[in-house]
């Protein structure tokens, strides 16, 4: 994040992120949530990462294009990879329903490997 005091992420730290995808209204927030509670981890909306201008097109039934989503899923691997470097869980709903969006996201784990879903901290 930009400005922020934190520390460098902590490859060795033990922290997953579980990502909970799908389409648009299909109680992925509610299961992410549910999910949290039960692990006793974060939280984090995917919808709560989008800029004004995106919340402003999705608002108006405007389609978001990769060029719009690039930065809202940026700013999620960013927030996945914070707290996995303090070696937090985290769940995290996001759609997410792309290939190339969730390989930004896996980019959260800063060991990850592209294609080595397995060793891969964020699932």
């Amino acid at each position: 994040m930009a400005g922020s005091d934190l520390s460098p992420p902590d490859p060795a730290a033990t922290g997953v992120a579980i990502v909970i995808m799908g389409v648009s209204g299909c109680g992925k927030s509610t299961v992410a949530a549910m999910l949290a509670d039960a692990l006793g981890c974060g939280f984090v909306e995917a919808d709560d990462h989008h800029s004004h201008a995106n919340k402003d097109k999705m608002s108006n039934g405007v389609p978001l294009t990769d060029e719009d989503r690039l930065p809202w899923l940026e700013s999620l691997r960013d927030t996945i990879r914070e707290r996995l470097g303090r070696g937090e869980d985290v769940a995290v709903s996001c759609s997410a329903l792309r290939l190339k969006y969730r390989e930004v996201l896996r980019q959260g784990d800063v060991s990850y490997k592209p294609g080595s879903y397995g060793a891969c901290r964020v699932k």
